[in-house]
């Protein structure tokens, strides 16, 4: 172990001490203490161990990194002593000693061979980002040792921010060192609304920050930390702009780059810099001669939606310990400064610790893995923090749609397949149970995209400037957007990547190379020799088996098409999606591989991409139980009539539909007269004497039971309604028929009979000279109302209704026709009430005949 004195170097002598005492640690140390390239030397120079040390990394950029600055430390290329191995790229040989691994390819490894044979050890670095990658292997570790499995293997659990509490018990007994102090100090200074904060974006505020910190003199290395790509290309125009930048050079540094572009941002040649990176310069890395950090506070977030099944990528404030992590940059060789974007009273609310990946991610890749292991009691299985439950229903779920388990949640043929591949399920399942070598070879294509970032990015819609090839019909653009990422892909390769080239056409030379690396790692798990493929694939040939493999993966994201000639797509979920402009698809049906939900200013839209056109009949045939035909009667409130539709259905979406004249009258009938009740469609007959009648019979219904009359309620009504409709298939032929005859219908002529003397329509009164007509209301009172001098005499048995039982409500008017008095008791009010109003309106209308 070569190299300057560390931090790390203070509590060596305890970390070998506690790893022969015990072989569980936990190491926390401030970001640049040297823990990353010290550790796993340590282990190896002075703990005797008796094979290899893997140190899990979270990312691929560091593990490539590090690995590079310990075989240089000792003296060594990167492969010998000292290797690593990520997804698809394995620069490690039989005699490497430490290995530096992305965290995803220790669980298959550990799954597949719990002994771990030839392993010493185990670094598990920058735990606190809480990948669901280290998680699962630590807990399958702990798992192992406690029914006697490897107790002898090393853990050494390490981060500079760490829940010590809640790790201390998962991995109890252990030790637990922490290696004081950074190499220098690092001041923290906030500029929230210095930096115009609230209306420049974050590029801008970074620019002007580092503005700022020239005019005071600042003249080292500095590190800006943007939330993605787009924003780090924003941010070095806008320090691009800037005289104060003349005498750097401004550098991008992040994952899609090539590892010639990231060894440039990151070692200490060249002059001054300025490094623009996104979060995969937070942790592991370190780059010399950083004494200024610039902070802009955000990252871009992953996450899905188990419940909508979406996957959303939206930018949100980094946590406390993720800023803390940042700011160490600044301190590796020199005291530094960190100036952070925000307020701090907006610092100290945000959250301590980032959401771990288990909360946030999909789990059917992982669960699949366990699955394919033995495990299948999710409850019951060591979780250092269990998911939600709806994370993995959803996941059984994506997985049984997929053949990889059946109805038992029991892992099928296919599902082994599945769990061979280091991919996603949906992209797994694209290459599984194929004959045709030559197709199999086409679709590694598609499943080695998943894994980088798409190579091509038109600029708009119609920009293919990519030439034709032999490979290709033109057509294929409109099958798939797949077939234009492979025609980029296949012109890369033919031009060896050359950056130039692959420039002019709009491709990512550094991400085709990678995919095409990829691509030849699934051949080889896939058992294809390169030999037994045509040098040359004609993709037109395969095209329409190529876009039925790629729906078996994704017939979950099947879109139908809004309305012709727009890009807005409905999906299975009922949620609706804009396709990517540049895409060339215009079909009615499609599936996307890609859905997010990202941000469009101050709004969250879901964009669709990678779509590939769908065929029903193919559909039909691959998924025939999730097919249901069926014919309905609906009414269709636009054209305001019945229609009788025959409905083809996948799950619960219609694909299409064609509507005929009804055969089932009652149906119809039923419809319109929902209709009528609802107040959507009025009936032009449907009037004041209709409502009278009604409420009549039920009146007598109440009140006269022996006579036998029903009432007509809800339900009644709505039968007398359908009578009315009979025969009927739009509101065009029911608005003028007749009403009142088919409630008349409802009793028999002799109930008429009674109907008309128990609950007459009006009472003939002596001093009228109109008959006085009845109010029944609803409530099964009668009301009868008119001036007072019309009463002058009567008795209340004059008055009866409902063969004497029922006393009607009189109101009694002025001669203004205002009520002065209401009563049921008339003979009450002659005796009464009455002389005190009669005074009273003898005086107000001394015209009038006012009786004693």
């Amino acid at each position: 172990m070569v190299g300057e004195e560390l931090p790390i170097h203070a509590v060596s002598a305890g970390i070998v001490s506690a790893l022969k005492k015990c072989n569980r640690l936990i190491l926390t140390a401030e970001t640049g203490s040297g823990k990353s390239t010290q550790v796993p030397q340590l282990i190896l120079d002075q703990c005797q161990a008796a094979g290899e040390i893997l140190v899990l990394q979270p990312r691929r950029i560091a593990a490539r990194l590090l690995a590079m600055r310990v075989a240089q430390e000792r003296g060594s290329d990167v492969g010998q002593d000292v290797g690593y191995q990520v997804r698809f790229e394995n620069k490690a040989s039989k005699r490497t000693r430490i290995r530096y691994i992305t965290d995803g390819l220790l669980l298959p490894k550990l799954l597949e061979d719990p002994e771990l044979t030839g392993v010493a050890a185990i670094v598990f670095d920058e735990f606190h980002e809480r990948n669901l990658n280290s998680e699962l292997c630590l807990a399958h570790i702990i798992h192992n040792q406690s029914i006697g499995i490897r107790r002898d293997l090393k853990l050494v659990v390490m981060s500079a921010t760490l829940e010590l509490g809640r790790l201390s018990k998962f991995l109890a007994p252990c030790t637990h060192i922490n290696a004081d102090g950074r190499l220098h100090p690092v001041a923290i200074e906030y500029a929230g609304a210095s930096c115009g904060r609230s209306i420049a974006p974050v590029w801008e505020r970074a620019a002007s920050a580092f503005k700022q910190s020239q005019k005071s003199g600042f003249s080292g290395n500095t590190l800006i930390f943007m939330p993605g790509v787009f924003e780090i290309h924003q941010c070095i125009r806008s320090l691009e702009s800037l005289k104060e930048t003349r005498a750097y050079r401004v550098l991008p540094l992040h994952g899609s780059l090539s590892p010639e572009q990231q060894d440039e941002a990151t070692s200490n040649v060249g002059g001054r810099k300025i490094i623009v990176a996104t979060n995969v310069a937070e942790t592991s890395i370190t780059i010399d001669g950083i004494s200024l950090v610039i902070d802009g506070g955000q990252a871009k977030l992953a996450k899905f939606d188990s419940n909508r099944g979406i996957n959303t990528l939206l930018i949100e404030p980094i946590s406390q310990a993720a800023a803390d992590q940042r700011a160490g940059r600044a301190g590796r060789t020199q005291a530094g400064r960190c100036v952070r974007l925000w307020s701090e009273a907006e610092h100290r609310a945000r959250s301590v610790h980032s959401t771990p990946e288990i909360q946030r991610v999909d789990l059917s890749e992982k669960i699949l893995v366990l699955l394919a292991a033995g495990q299948s009691n999710f409850e019951a299985f060591s979780w250092y923090e269990a998911p939600a439950n709806e994370a993995i229903t959803a996941a059984l779920m994506l997985l049984a749609q997929l053949g990889a388990i059946d109805a038992h949640k029991r892992i099928t043929k296919i599902g082994l397949q599945m769990a061979r591949l280091p991919l996603h399920p949906r992209y797994a399942r694209i290459l599984v149970g194929h004959q045709n070598k030559k197709l199999l070879a086409a679709l590694t294509w598609v499943a080695a995209m998943s894994q980088e970032r798409w190579p091509y990015h038109p600029i708009s819609k119609g920009e293919h400037a990519l030439p034709t090839t032999a490979s290709f019909d033109t057509d294929l653009n409109e099958q798939s957007d797949f077939f234009v990422q492979i025609r980029a892909l296949e012109l890369a390769k033919n031009c060896h990547f050359e950056l130039g080239k692959c420039r002019q056409c709009g491709i990512h030379a550094a991400a085709a190379r990678q995919i095409t690396r990829i691509r030849e790692q699934l051949l080889h798990l896939l058992e294809i020799s390169p030999e037994s493929i045509p040098r040359r694939v004609d993709f037109s040939e395969l095209g329409r088996a190529m876009t039925q493999s790629i729906l078996l993966g994704f017939s979950d994201y099947l879109a139908r098409r809004s309305e012709s000639g727009t890009l807005r797509y409905r999906l299975l979920n009922g949620r609706t999606g804009r396709l990517r402009k540049t895409s060339q698809l215009r079909a009615p049906f499609i599936v996307v591989a890609d859905q997010a939900e990202l941000n469009r200013g101050q709004e969250l839209s879901l964009e669709l991409s990678m779509a590939t056109v769908v065929e029903l009949e193919f559909l039909e045939k691959e998924f025939p139980l999730d097919f249901n035909r069926e014919t309905v009667t609906v009414y269709d409130s636009r054209l305001r009539r019945v229609e009788q539709q025959e409905r083809i259905q996948f799950r619960n979406m219609t694909l299409s539909q064609s509507s005929t004249v009804p055969t089932d009258l009652d149906c119809a009938a039923s419809l319109l007269a929902e209709q009528v009740l609802v107040g959507h469609l009025k009936l032009k007959h449907w009037d004041a004497a209709v409502e009278r009648y009604l409420r009549r019979i039920n009146f007598m219904a109440q009140h006269c039971p022996e006579v036998g009359i029903d009432a007509i309620d809800a339900p009644g009504k709505r039968l007398i309604l359908e009578q009315i409709c009979y025969g009927a298939m739009d509101y065009k032929s029911i608005k003028n028929r007749p009403v009142l005859s088919f409630f008349q219908d409802w009793i028999r002529p002799e109930q008429q009979y009674y109907l008309d003397c128990y609950a007459p329509e009006s009472l003939v009164l002596p001093r009228r000279k109109r008959p006085l007509k009845i109010r029944y209301e609803v409530d099964g009172r009668a009301i009868i109302s008119s001036r007072l001098q019309d009463f002058h005499a009567l008795k209340h048995q004059d008055l009866l209704l409902a063969n004497g039982a029922i006393r009607p409500v009189v109101e009694l008017l002025a001669p203004n026709n205002r009520a002065v008095h209401i009563t049921d008791d008339i003979d009450g009010f002659w005796s009464g009430a009455y002389r005190s109003i009669r005074k009273e309106l003898a005086g107000r209308y001394p015209k009038h005949d006012w009786p004693y």
